[in-house]
């Protein structure tokens, strides 16, 4: 019903506003009355009539309850079923309530009530849910027929009945259900009427009491009457008679109520204003009773406090409210006086006023109406408080609570330290105040002013101040005050602008002084209590706002430093929550090959293929690892993801739980394990490479000592034989075989890295030719051999061998690539870094790669075969990786490849594509001339005398030695291991020239038997002899006294040279001198 109409009657005019606009804000229409004379005027001319009338009790003239009854009256039948609530805030309690509900209203509301009781209970009117007012009605008799027929009457009227047919059952039924009226029988079993009425007379019962009885006697009804009851009614009577005069008494005895009431009210009013003067001479505030006309009935003494005036100029009219008001407030006083002297009710009025020395002073006003017993208004009675100091502490909370909010939302510390500044200046009511910043021990700088003395002081310039100054800001423990010992370049600015020093603000940081403030004013400014107190809040305001500032820079670089380590982290780093990624680093967008915002929001498993290596599936295992994670058990293992373009790489993963603010994260650290686990293959390559090489070093030397004895005997029966004999041409023929058993022991060291390197300037295209006419007649004819050598090209300074064996693995390479024939073309040419020449692809190479040198021979071989796929040309150089069927490939070629040209700190770049054949691009340092060619000569070996020891384990290199020795003319001592050698020598060592030493042998070895033998002579000359190439050890032989060493398989001129050599080393001898010595040493 929110189109009803609602009359509002109330003479507090603060009231009345108040429920009016909450009403409206409800949705309903309302008319307002401060008088019940307008709003009887307004019931007169409402048309149609109000749905609801709302009204207070007290009001003058005519009160609420008259109103009441005016309503529920014939003159108004039209507003005898109106809703009528009630409210009051004089009378309350259940007396005013049951008045209220004898003269007609349907409800009642105390002043103060809740919003929610009024809309409740207007909107229960408005709809008809009036709350029960029945009256209740308890009938005393014996008879049961005068009973039942009382009782019908009753409640055919609308009251709710109660019966008892004893005294003793009505005693107890009124004390239960406390009725608003009683029909009494005189004559009762157990009792007479009469005793009774004290009972249901006494307070606080308000019942009506009718006796009835058949007795005539006018004694007996004067002594009923006196006794307390309202009426007396004597049978037989019409029982409607009984009805009405139930209800006549019941309006007499509220009027009685009312009356009561009101007299009650002008009792406490008289009595309230006779203790008010007693009680306002002595109270603090400024107590005053105004007559209905403005002048002052009474002022209490504390009024000169406030203004200065006496209470007799009051008194006397000299002076009123609106002369003591301030220039600003001054139509709010009037507006005040004009209300109070109206019959208002006012509420707290704070206001400005001037004392009689001109000062201004905050006072808040109350005051209330006096009302007459008559309803007439009879003045006013009120109070003025001094808020000065009120005014002052809202004022300043309204600073900070202003200042707090602006620092809130400002991150700038200089910003920050202004705005203190103004709000101090504001809160203490100054003219000027100054910041300064201590920057180190002795100096501080002006940071902020407000008000402008500091003209002559830079912002920002630093200064000393006095030492002793610092200290007395140091020490103290507050606001320093007046008198100051100030230095002269901080009272100087202020004294010549005329502002005087009226507080200086240390503020300290953990108990050290950071900062100070100085306020001034043009007249000396006394700082109080509260202004104290204020700034010393204000100081850890400042303090606090530098600590913030400090805390919030570290914070800031500590952020910038994690977020650089997390954005920079060379492995992907990830977020995650309830697990989705909600953040990654930039290591994450390259790995999976994806922006970031392509993984905000995805899950570990759109990362992951369906099946992880170990067999299981993805979707099982993520929820379990992140689960563990959860719990707070990190997690740690090895996983397999996929990239958005298909691609599936090795990772391991790192999940553990993090707490960021109140929320729970999962941060995974995944790294790339791609290289690593290529590096791991390629180690365990390496180790298997390692164990072949061993395999093939110790294979290499017991073939060479084999080898050994088998050259020696060729040579030894080339001694027996006639030149150009039958006999001589076939053991040229295994001549020539053990040569190419002695080349492929070669390889088998080099293999194993135990041939070093002997490296010369030599012709690379001698080489080429060499194995290009070799390839010739091995390769299929289909495949035909191109060179385009370029003669004008320097030397390659390496190891000729080794390169004719890198260039040969090359072509049979590309030979097993053309099954069908096709192009082998070798070509060579010169770069030098210092000159820009030759095409873009070979600079290309040289700007990628690692080489030291300035000037390189480039070697390039090519065919036209089937090439290969990307795949494989990152891997060709891999240890065991091969294309090739089982049983057709080692998958070393390339790698050994691979090792002589870093042996010679070169580099090789393949270039291939399926179908287009393969290029292999090597670079290999240039030297200047090509060293040329020592030429064998072979002539008779030389012959000479003396003793020479032969210690070797091989039994056949140890025969052979002897009788080639023993053929040049040499005494030779034989012995099979170290340890005997070591015997043999020190029996014979007087006679012993030379002795040769086998490198490897059991019990003891070479070097440990030459050891020995060399503290029983320390002149002894002694030959190594190894079956590995000694070229990156030969520094370390001659270190430990060796004269020389010789590599087996050696052929006698090579034997008898060598021992010449070394002879011809010191001429004189425990024997004889060598016959002769051989010019060229073949190394």
């Amino acid at each position: 019903m929110n189109d009803a109409r609602i009359l509002l009657v109330n003479d507090d005019v603060f009231q009345l506003s108040l429920i009016a606009n909450f009403l409206e804000r409800e949705g309903w229409n309302v008319v307002s009355c401060s008088q019940t004379e307008k709003a009887l005027e307004e019931i007169e001319k409402a048309s149609p009539p109000f749905d609801l009338i709302i009204t207070d009790l007290h009001m003058p003239v005519i009160d609420g309850w008259r109103f009441c009854r005016l309503l529920r009256s014939e003159e108004f039948k039209q507003y005898n079923k109106t809703p009528l609530l009630v409210v009051s805030a004089t009378f309350s309690g259940v007396d005013a309530e049951s008045i209220t509900r004898d003269i007609g209203a349907n409800a009642f509301l105390p002043i103060p009530f809740k919003t929610e009781d009024l809309k409740s209970a207007v909107i229960n009117l408005l709809e008809g849910k009036v709350h029960s007012l029945k009256k209740r009605v308890l009938v005393i008799e014996d008879s049961k027929s005068q009973r039942h027929l009382i009782r019908k009457t009753f409640e055919k009227a609308d009251f709710i009945v109660y019966e008892a047919s004893t005294g003793r059952e009505g005693v107890a039924l009124f004390q239960k259900v406390n009725p608003d009226i009683i029909i009494l029988d005189y004559q009762l079993p157990d009792i007479t009427g009469d005793k009774l009425i004290s009972k249901f007379k006494k307070p606080p019962s308000l019942a009506s009491v009718i006796l009835i009885t058949v007795e005539p006697s006018t004694k007996l009804a004067v002594r009923i009457l006196r006794l307390g009851a309202d009426a007396y009614v004597r049978k037989p009577f019409e029982p409607e008679y009984l009805v009405d005069l139930a209800y006549k008494t019941q309006r007499e005895r509220a009027l009685l109520r009312i009356e009561d009431l009101l007299e009650k009210r002008t009792r406490e009013l008289r009595e309230s204003r006779e203790s008010f003067q007693t009680v306002a001479d002595f109270t603090f505030n400024w107590e005053f009773w105004l007559n209905p006309d403005g002048s002052f009935a009474y002022c209490s003494p504390s009024c000169e406090r406030i203004t200065g005036y006496t209470k007799e100029e009051f008194l006397e009219g000299k002076v009123s409210f609106v002369d003591l008001a301030h220039p600003d407030d001054k139509k709010l006083m009037q507006s005040f006086y004009g209300n109070a002297l109206g019959g208002g009710s006012g509420q707290e009025l704070p206001c400005k006023i001037r004392d009689k020395e001109g000062q201004t002073h905050w006072v808040a006003i109350t005051w209330r109406p006096i009302v007459k017993e008559n309803g007439v208004f009879n003045g006013v009675r009120g109070s003025v408080h001094d808020i000065t100091s009120r005014q002052k502490v809202e004022r300043q909370q309204n600073i900070f609570r202003n200042l707090a909010y602006s620092l809130s939302n400002i991150h700038s510390l200089d910003k920050a330290l202004s705005l203190c500044l103004r709000a101090a200046v504001k809160g203490i009511d100054v003219d000027f105040g100054a910041l300064f910043l201590i920057t180190d021990d002795k100096r501080v700088e002006c940071r902020y002013q407000f008000g402008g003395p500091f003209d002559e002081l830079q912002i920002r310039e630093s200064f000393e101040i006095d030492p002793k100054f610092r200290k007395t800001l140091q020490e103290t423990q507050s606001v320093l005050l007046p008198p100051f010992d100030m230095e002269s370049s901080l009272t100087r600015p202020l004294a010549d602008r005329g502002i005087s020093v009226d507080a200086i603000l240390p503020v300290k940081l953990e108990g050290k002084l950071r900062a100070f403030l100085i306020f001034g004013s043009r007249r000396s400014r006394f700082i109080g209590k509260l202004e104290v107190r204020f700034l010393e809040i204000l100081a850890d305001q400042i303090s606090n706002t530098i600590s913030r500032a400090e805390l919030e820079q570290a914070l800031r670089r500590s952020e910038a430093k994690f977020r650089s380590l997390f954005e920079f982290a060379g492995d992907a780093i990830f977020i995650l929550k309830d697990e989705e990624f909600v953040e990654c680093n930039a290591k994450a967008s390259e790995m999976f090959g994806c922006d970031r915002k392509e993984i905000i929001g995805q899950t570990l498993l759109d990362f992951s293929p369906e099946i992880q290596p170990n067999g299981e599936k993805s979707s099982e295992l993520i929820p379990e690892k992140i689960s563990r994670a959860l719990e707070g058990e990190p997690q740690f293992y090895y996983w397999q993801h996929r990239r958005p373009s298909g691609e599936v790489f090795d990772t391991e993963i790192s999940l553990n739980r993090i707490e960021l603010g109140d929320e729970i994260y999962l941060q995974a650290i995944i790294r790339d394990i791609t290289e690593r686990k290529r590096l791991e293959a390629q180690l365990q390559h390496a180790q298997k490479m390692e164990a072949i090489g061993t395999l093939a070093g110790g294979i290499a030397h017991d073939f060479n000592n084999i080898l050994g004895g088998i050259m020696g005997y060729i040579d030894l029966l080339k001694m027996e034989m006639k030149p150009g004999s039958k006999q001589q041409k076939i053991l040229m023929t295994i001549e020539n075989a053990g040569k190419r058993a002695i080349e492929l022991t070669k390889q088998l060291l080099m293999f194993s890295r135990k041939e070093g390197l002997e490296t010369r300037c030599f012709d690379i295209n001698g080489s080429i030719r060499n194995v290009s006419s070799l390839l010739s007649r091995t390769l299929d004819k289909r495949i035909e051999i191109v060179l385009d050598l370029d003669e004008n090209i320097p030397g390659v300074i390496g190891d000729s061998g080794q390169l004719e064996q890198m260039i040969m693995n090359l072509c049979v390479n590309a030979s097993d690539a053309m099954p069908q024939g096709g192009i082998l073309r070798i070509k060579t040419g010169f770069v030098d870094l210092d000159y820009v020449n030759g095409d873009a692809r070979i600079w290309k190479y040289l700007r990628g790669s690692d080489l030291e040198e300035k000037r390189y021979i480039v070697l390039e071989i090519s065919d036209t075969g089937c090439g290969m796929d990307e795949e494989t040309r990152r891997r060709i150089f891999e240890p065991f990786f091969t294309t090739k069927e089982v049983g057709k490939g080692t998958g070393l070629g390339l790698a050994m490849v691979y090792g002589i040209v870093k042996n010679h700190k070169g580099s090789i770049h393949v270039e291939s594509k399926p179908g287009e054949g393969t290029l292999f691009t090597i670079f290999l340092p240039a030297g200047d001339e090509v060293e040329k060619e020592e030429q064998i000569h072979f002539e008779e070996p030389a012959k000479g005398t003396g003793t020479i020891l032969v210690v070797d384990d091989e039994e056949i290199i140890r025969n052979m030695l002897t009788e080639i020795l023993q053929k040049l003319g040499y005494k030779v001592l034989a012995a099979a291991d170290g340890r005997e050698g070591v015997e043999v020598f020190e029996k014979n060592h007087k006679d012993i020239d030379l002795v040769i030493l086998d490198m490897n042998m059991p019990v003891m070895g070479g070097i440990e038997t030459f050891q020995k033998i060399k503290e029983i002579d320390p002149d002894v000359r002694a030959l190594l002899a190894t079956g590995f190439s000694m070229a990156k050890n030969t520094r370390d032989i001659l270190d430990e006294g060796f004269v020389g060493y010789i590599t087996k398989p050696f052929t006698i001129n090579q034997l008898s040279e060598k021992i010449h050599e070394v002879m011809d080393a010191d001429p004189v001898c425990k024997g004889s001198a060598p016959v002769t010595a051989i010019e060229n040493v073949i190394n």
